[in-house]
């Protein structure tokens, strides 16, 4: 069995309304998501793969009460694949930290 990867991180801060950010520009799998919500509102974070508009393989609701604690979200076996870049859409989050390799 080959050896995974390194696994690297980005950061992404407080989002008011949804923000689309770029994570990665290559074929990276999905390892976790650490996030925090806000107080005021629930929010969502949505993973894409093939640009900004692309298709959504993995949602995740983050509900208003989260907003004292954070929650990490880890994906089983090797991940999921994003065959040509990896981008995030990011509504009502105090604070994300996206896992890949």
């Amino acid at each position: 069995m080959a050896m995974q990867g390194d696994v690297n991180s980005t950061r992404f801060g407080s989002t008011v309304g949804p923000t689309t950010s770029l994570v990665i520009n290559a074929r990276v799998r999905l390892k976790g998501v650490l996030f925090v919500g806000i107080a005021s509102a629930t929010g969502n974070i949505k993973l894409l793969n093939n640009g900004s508009s692309g298709t959504n393989l993995c949602e995740i609701d983050v509900p208003a009460s989260l907003y004292t604690n954070s929650a990490y979200v880890a994906l089983p076996g090797e991940g999921i694949l994003f065959d040509t870049n990896m981008y995030v859409t990011l509504t009502n989050i105090g604070g994300c930290t996206i896992f890949y390799g």
